[in-house]
C-alpha cells in the first residue's frame, strides 16, 4: 500500500534526520526561527497542521459511514 506524503515525511524525519530519535523529531530545532529553517518542519509529526482537529473528525466520522455503511454499526460488520 502507498503512503501518503505526510507519512513519508515523517518517515524520512525519523530515520534519515535523527536516526531514529522520535524526542529529537518532537523538539526538532530546525523550526521557523531556524536560520535556515527545515521546509518539512512543519510536516515531521506525520499530521498537516493545515487541516484542524475538527475537519479531521468529519473525515473520520464520512469513512466509517462510507466503510462500514449509514445502517450499519463497526460492531456488526465481521
Amino acid at each position: 500500500m502507498r503512503k501518503s506524503a505526510i507519512k513519508s515525511i515523517r518517515e524520512y524525519c525519523v530515520t534519515v534526520c535523527t536516526s531514529g530519535d522520535m524526542e529529537w523529531v518532537k523538539n526538532c530545532p530546525d523550526g521557523p526561527d531556524h536560520p535556515c529553517p527545515c521546509p518539512l518542519w512543519r510536516y515531521r509529526m506525520g499530521k498537516n497542521p493545515n487541516i484542524s482537529e475538527e475537519s479531521r473528525e468529519k473525515r473520520r466520522e464520512i469513512a466509517k459511514k462510507h466503510r462500514f455503511g449509514v445502517d450499519v454499526a463497526p460492531e456488526q460488520t465481521a
